[in-house]
C-alpha cells in the first residue's frame, strides 16, 4: 500500500484514503452518524483499488518496450509523489485555519472539487480556505499536464491506446470497489439510484487522484 494512501489517522488506524472517501460521501449525502462505519467499509475498497492499480502498472509493462515502460512508471511515481506533497501542504494549511476557529478540518481531501460548507469559519477564513484549495488543484493540473505532454511526446498512438484502455479498466475497478463499500457502509435508504451511482462515480474519480 502506498505510504500516503495507507497513512494512519484516527483511533482505529484506518487508511487515510478510506477516511477521505468516507468524509466525501458523508458531506455529499449530508450524513451525520455513518462516517465511522463508512470509513471501515472503505478499507476493503482501498485494498481493491491498490490491486487494480498494480494490474494497471503490469499492463503498462506488457504494452510498452522495457525502457519506455520504465520511464513511464518513473514519471508516474514522480507525479504521484508531487501530488501527495501538494495535498499534504494544503491539508496542513487548511487544518491551521480551522484550528484557529476551534474546529477540526478532518480527513477531507483538499483536492476534491466538492467543498463542504465551511461552517464555523469567518468569511475571511472561508475565503482563505477556498483559495488554498483552488491553488492546490491548479498545481496538480499543471503537474498532470506536464506528464501528459511527456507521454504524447515520447509514445506513438499505437502505444498510447492500450494504456488508455488499461486506465479505463482501472477506473471501472475503482467504481466497483467504491460501490461495494457504499453498499456495506451506508445506512439503508441513505442514497438511491441515480444518486447512488453518481456518488460512486465521484468517489472513484476522487480516489483516482491518489494513484
Amino acid at each position: 500500500m502506498d505510504a500516503e494512501r495507507g497513512a494512519a489517522l484516527g483511533p482505529e488506524t484506518l487508511p487515510l484514503l478510506a477516511l477521505a472517501l468516507a468524509s466525501a460521501a458523508q458531506a455529499r449525502l449530508r450524513l451525520r452518524e455513518s462516517e465511522p462505519a463508512l470509513a471501515r467499509s472503505f478499507v476493503a475498497a482501498v485494498a481493491a483499488m491498490d490491486a487494480a492499480d498494480l494490474r494497471y502498472r503490469v499492463a503498462i509493462e506488457s504494452a510498452l518496450p522495457r525502457p519506455a515502460a520504465r520511464a513511464l512508471l518513473e514519471a508516474m511515481a514522480g507525479f504521484r509523489a508531487e501530488v501527495a506533497l501538494v495535498r499534504n501542504r494544503a491539508r496542513v494549511a487548511l487544518a491551521g485555519i480551522y484550528a484557529g476557529s476551534g474546529r477540526a478540518y478532518g480527513p477531507f481531501d483538499p483536492l476534491d472539487t466538492f467543498v463542504p460548507p465551511p461552517a464555523g469559519l469567518s468569511h475571511v477564513d472561508g475565503t482563505r480556505s477556498a483559495t488554498i484549495a483552488d491553488a492546490a488543484r491548479s498545481q496538480v493540473d499543471d503537474l498532470r499536464a506536464r506528464v501528459n505532454e511527456r507521454v504524447v511526446r515520447e509514445l506513438n498512438d499505437g502505444q498510447i491506446a492500450p494504456l488508455l484502455a488499461a486506465k479505463r479498466q482501472r477506473l471501472g475497478a475503482f467504481e466497483d470497489a467504491v460501490r461495494s463499500s457504499l453498499h456495506a457502509g451506508l445506512p439503508a435508504g441513505a442514497a438511491e439510484e441515480p444518486e447512488f451511482g453518481r456518488l460512486a462515480v465521484q468517489l472513484a474519480q476522487l480516489a483516482d487522484g491518489w494513484y
